[in-house]
Parts: C-alpha cells; sequence; structure tokens
C-alpha cells in the first residue's frame, strides 16, 4: 500500500466532512501529477533509448578528440525536451556545436579519402617500378641481342606487363603474347631493328667488322634505323666501319 493510500483511508475515517472532502480534492489531484510524472519518464526513457542509439552509430569517431559527441548529444537532448520559450536560450549554442561537428565530420571523410587515394597511387608506383625492374632484367638475356635494355624498354615497356601468373607477356588478358614472341616481332620492324644485335654480334653489343654496309649490320645513322647509342659505341668500337656507314646515310 502506497502512502497515498493509506493517508486516504485515515481522512474517510476521520469525522470532519469539510476537511476530509477537502483533502480528498488534494489527494485526487497529487495522484494526477503522480500518473503525469510516470508519463513523463516513460518520454524521457524513450528519448534516452533515441539519444543511446545516436552515439553508438557515431562510436567510430571517438578516437578524435576535437569532437565530444557525448556532450553533443547532451545539449541536443537538452534542447529538445525544453518548451518553445526556453529553446531560444540554448539554439545558438547547440547550432554552434552541431555546425563544428558536421564540419569535422566532413573533414574525417576527406582524409581518409585521400589516404585511400594515396595508397592506391603508391600501390601504381610500386606495381610500374616492378615491370619496369623485371622487364629489363629479362632483356638483358643474351638470347635476346638487345643493344640497349633501359632504351627498349622506354621504348615498348606500355607494351608489357606483368600476367597474373607472374610472367612478362604482351596483349591482352584474351590474347597473352609471351616476351619471346613479342620481341621476335619486334625485329622484324623497321623502326626496332637497331635496338637489336646484328647476328654475329659480340656479348659487348659491338658490331663485327664487315666492311660499309656488310650483311646483318643495321646502319645507326640511316633514318629508318637512327640510334644514337649505337653509333656512339660504333664509332668507339670500329671507327672505319662507323665512317662508312655515315657515309652510306649520307651523314657528314
Amino acid at each position: 500500500m502506497t502512502t497515498l493510500q493509506q493517508l486516504k483511508q485515515l481522512i474517510e475515517a476521520s469525522s470532519d466532512a469539510e476537511l476530509k472532502s477537502q483533502a480528498l480534492t488534494l489527494i485526487t489531484t497529487a495522484e494526477t501529477e503522480v500518473t503525469g510524472l510516470g508519463e513523463e519518464k516513460v518520454a524521457l526513457l524513450r528519448k534516452r533509448d533515441e539519444l543511446l542509439g545516436k552515439l553508438n552509430k557515431f562510436k567510430k569517431f571517438e578516437a578524435h578528440a576535437d569532437v565530444d559527441i557525448d556532450e553533443l548529444l547532451q545539449i541536443k537532448g537538452r534542447y529538445e525536451s525544453l518548451d518553445s520559450e526556453s529553446k531560444s536560450k540554448y539554439q545558438e549554442l547547440y547550432d554552434k556545436d552541431k555546425t563544428a561537428f558536421d564540419k569535422r565530420l566532413e573533414q574525417i571523410e576527406k582524409e581518409r579519402a585521400q589516404e585511400k587515394l594515396d595508397r592506391e597511387n603508391e600501390q601504381k608506383t610500386l606495381a610500374a617500378e616492378k615491370l619496369k625492374t623485371t622487364t629489363i632484367l629479362e632483356l638483358s638475356k643474351p638470347e635476346y641481342n638487345v643493344f640497349d635494355p633501359e632504351q627498349l624498354f622506354m621504348l615498348v615497356g606500355s607494351q608489357i606487363r606483368l600476367s597474373e601468373a607472374g610472367k612478362l607477356v604482351s596483349g591482352d588478358e584474351y590474347k597473352e603474347v609471351a616476351i619471346a614472341d613479342f620481341l621476335g616481332g619486334l625485329k622484324d620492324q623497321p623502326r626496332y631493328q637497331n635496338q637489336f644485335k646484328a647476328n654475329g654480334a659480340n656479348g659487348s653489343g659491338s658490331v663485327p667488322s664487315q666492311g660499309s654496309g656488310g650483311s646483318g649490320t643495321v646502319n645507326p645513322w640511316k633514318k629508318e634505323s637512327f640510334n644514337l647509342t649505337a653509333q656512339g659505341r660504333m664509332m668507339r668500337e670500329n671507327p672505319t666501319l662507323a665512317a662508312s656507314m655515315k657515309a652510306a646515310a649520307r651523314v657528314k
């Protein structure tokens, strides 16, 4: 039995009718107020659960010390529970804190997007360096007879890639061409012939003396096979052949 119920029994037992009537009226009013408080308590509990849900939604931002989410939610909760007259006192504070929170949230999203972009660019750079190193090492093998592997990579590197199996190939995934076949095709193209050693060239890349225009010797002074690297090598190793090549290409 509650205190109000006990008080009501005592008043009903009283013989003073006027006092009894006034007391019962007061008790009825008190019971009504208690009922209203109960309903308000339920509403506050519902609002608390709603704010806790929002707090859990933003848990991932707790690491950022400059954003006090607990304080923001408390201010928001107090603001929404006020009447229209009292709300004006907290409107400016609420809007200010909410604006700061929104700006920080936007900044965090931009930082994360930039971090993702930086990681992707770094991965692309590492992949490009790996492809370059792997290709130059492969082109340096004696069976390919490449004069300058790094120079050849600069010319055709965009046509070479690493397959899923980690092998150097050319072409797309639907028609892959092995690196040996790709280089063989380059040798048949006049614009790339000067990138390969002639048959019988020694391991250092020097061209054997075969006289002017000897068979198998590419003239690095001609327009279709112009190559400054090969010119310099030939002038150092075989000045006579270099002179005849220049004359054949009509170079002074």
